[in-house]
């Protein structure tokens, strides 16, 4: 739905942004795709961390907020919009009909920060994941931060969710997040296809 969830920078994406700070290897000379990027704050933290280039993707009610900031940004010189790309990216399109393969195959890392909060939009997210990632190929691996907020049987679900979906799910040490931007209920998974799929 259109609600303001894409309209806020959560503490989610700040944590997220500053563990990236922390692992600048995971970006580094990348190409990264933000699933879920609302302002766009964790996708244009990517490129300080030394991304080649990233896309910030979203429904379409988000992009505009995104786009401005980008061009904020540019104004200020803290990036150049040579490599930043705003776009629609609809996780229940499965045919990723506004992308062409050679972009979609062009990336190399996609991260996502406090995307999951409604129990419908899981499976979508994980599949979008999967698709994403058997056509990035085997470079290919997402980091997304969760924060648990609806229990543990809401917690129990979305990881099932994901595993079901043949990711390989690996949570991050927390003592590698920012010791002022963490907090106790967010971890940072980090998502490979499991062998053999």
């Amino acid at each position: 739905d259109s609600d303001d969830t894409g309209n806020i920078t959560w503490d989610g994406a700040i944590a997220m942004a500053k563990w990236l700070e922390r692992h600048p290897n995971v970006c580094k000379n990348k190409r990264v795709l933000e699933l879920g990027a609302g302002t766009g704050f964790v996708g244009l933290s990517t490129l300080p961390c030394g991304s080649s280039f990233v896309y910030l993707t979203d429904l379409e009610y988000c992009l505009p907020l995104a786009q401005s900031n980008v061009e904020k940004n540019v104004e200020m010189k803290s990036i150049s919009s040579e490599f930043v790309e705003v776009r629609l990216l609809d996780w229940f399109d499965t045919e990723f009909t506004s992308w062409s393969l050679e972009e979609l195959k062009s990336i190399d890392v996609l991260v996502a920060a406090d995307v999951i909060w409604q129990r419908r939009l899981v499976k979508p997210l994980a599949e979008t994941i999967v698709r994403l990632l058997k056509l990035i190929g085997q470079k290919g691996v997402a980091y997304v931060l969760y924060t648990s907020r609806y229990g543990e049987e809401f917690d129990e679900y979305v990881l099932e969710t994901f595993q079901s979906a043949h990711l390989l799910v690996e949570a991050q040490p927390h003592e590698e997040m920012d010791e002022v931007y963490r907090y106790d209920e967010a971890v940072v998974w980090k998502m490979t296809l499991q062998k053999n799929f």
